[in-house]
């Protein structure tokens, strides 16, 4: 057994093999650090509106999902589970969409997806009743029921992982927009503005005398 000038290989029949030690120091650099993993997911998935994000298209979908088939319950729970299931499913994608344009601020973004999380485990529960009052079968609500079960890990994930959503010190991580005013634009049109703001004619106010009102004669 050889090792090579580094000392990072052994060597044994031909074959370079990694030693234990090599392997652990490798790791410890490319894994230890959280920006680069935080980094080499920003690469993987850019995103650039709550649309593409995975959790909320699949939220999305189970809701309406779930809105096909809450048109078969019965009349009698119109106002109660029928109702109730709706609203929790819709109000998972809409907390989600919330969140997004909230990731300025760490806290309000983690609060928002928390909501989401709630408004999906009480989503579970309604199709808990569901399955039980015999409205929707076993095979339907296990199916319903992972697909809750992967939203509420996609958005836990996403809380424990915040920072990487948010930025550093409130930066946004998404693609310009066409619609962002320049610089130079918002400079050159607020100097616009401010001319014809004092070039206009506006009716001469009523002179007010400033002197302190007599309060009795004089003597």
């Amino acid at each position: 057994m050889e090792r090579d000038e580094r000392g990072s290989v052994e060597r044994e029949g031909g074959w370079g093999v990694p030693g234990v030690a090599t392997v652990a120091r490798l790791l410890a650099e490319r894994w230890s650090d959280k920006n680069l993993i935080t980094e080499f997911r920003k690469e993987q998935m850019k995103v650039a509106d709550y649309k593409q994000l995975r959790v909320y298209n699949l939220a999305f979908e189970t809701a309406m999902q779930i809105f096909a088939l809450s048109k078969k319950f019965p009349n009698e729970e119109r106002f109660s589970l029928t109702d109730q299931i709706r609203r929790s499913t819709r109000s998972v994608c809409t907390n989600i969409a919330e969140a997004w344009r909230k990731r300025r601020y760490e806290a309000a973004f983690v609060s928002k997806l928390s909501d989401s999380d709630t408004e999906a485990a009480e989503t579970e529960v309604h199709l808990d009743f569901a399955f039980q009052c015999g409205y929707i079968d076993a095979q339907t609500h296990a199916k319903l029921r992972d697909h809750y079960d992967h939203i509420c890990r996609q958005l836990t994930s996403m809380m424990n992982d915040a920072a990487s959503w948010c930025g550093t010190g409130g930066e946004l991580r998404e693609m310009a927009s066409d619609y962002f005013v320049a610089g130079e634009e918002r400079e050159s049109g607020g100097a616009s503005k401010r001319e014809q703001r004092t070039t206009s004619s506006y009716p001469p106010r009523s002179s007010r005398s400033h002197a302190p009102r007599s309060t009795g004669p004089d003597k």
